[in-house]
């Protein structure tokens, strides 16, 4: 799939799920936007919104420094896969607990 087309589920998916973060979703890791000074700053994808994402850049001791917020487009193609597949997790999970709450 294409960028665009990545991006359009993504949307779809929030739209249809709500807004969500890293943390709500059990992430192992947070999606990485940036990597400076070999790792001592870095910008981790925290939310995920129906136009972007914000991230938190962190200093080498888990400090938060700032917050940043992004539309998709912004984003690189390959950090658009990723949470195209966290997307994908997201309403596979969401289904399953509407399966389990309706029943």
């Amino acid at each position: 799939m294409t960028k665009h087309g990545n991006i359009a589920s993504i949307k779809k998916v929030i739209k249809e799920w709500g807004s969500t973060t890293s943390c709500e979703l059990q992430l192992e890791n947070s999606p990485c936007l940036n990597s400076l000074g070999s790792g001592n700053v870095c910008e981790l994808v925290e939310d995920f919104n129906k136009d972007g994402v914000g991230t938190v850049i962190y200093d080498r001791h888990g400090e938060e420094i700032d917050w940043h917020d992004y539309v998709y487009e912004e984003l690189s193609e390959d950090l658009i896969a990723e949470i195209f597949n966290i997307m994908e997790i997201y309403e596979a999970d969401m289904l399953r607990t509407e399966k389990r709450c309706g029943s």
